[in-house]
């Protein structure tokens, strides 16, 4: 995983969260997601090529692509100061663009925050092969509370 200096702002707890329930929970294990970057209001993830993530014409299926989406934001939306052990947070909007088919070559979900308000977080996420082409781009809505 690369890291910046930035990371050192995040609390430890969090970032164990982004890369161990987040990035690597039961879904990322199954489908092999990879954290790559993470730093303050950003992550990337990393999804290798397997035929198990792709459709029978061998082009990464689109749900995927989307839960890579999601998943990247999730993280580049836990990746602030300002989240504790005690943060709470759910996906509430997903709109996914595909422009390119993703044949056979891993993706790269980069994500970055635009807009971090009081609970609501906006995240930007673009998806990349390994040649660089970009497949699909992403918008994700993210709320972050603390319990009552």
């Amino acid at each position: 995983m690369g890291t910046d200096l930035a990371e050192e702002r995040i609390r430890p707890a969090i970032l164990a969260r982004i890369s161990e329930r987040i990035v690597r929970g039961p879904f990322g294990e199954h489908v092999d997601f990879r954290l790559e970057k993470l730093g303050v209001d950003e992550c990337s993830v990393r999804l290798p090529y397997r035929p198990c993530v792709a459709n029978g014409s061998g082009v990464v299926h689109g749900g995927v692509i989307s839960a890579l989406i999601d998943t990247a934001a999730v993280g580049a939306a836990w990746a602030s100061p300002r989240h504790g052990e005690r943060t709470r947070g759910a996906t509430v909007g997903l709109t996914v663009s595909y422009l390119e088919p993703a044949r056979g070559r891993d993706l790269l979900g980069k994500a970055r925050v635009i807009r971090r308000g009081g609970a609501i977080c906006t995240v930007e996420v673009d998806v990349v092969d390994e040649t660089g082409t970009h497949v699909a781009r992403g918008l994700v809505t993210y709320r972050l509370r603390e319990p009552r």
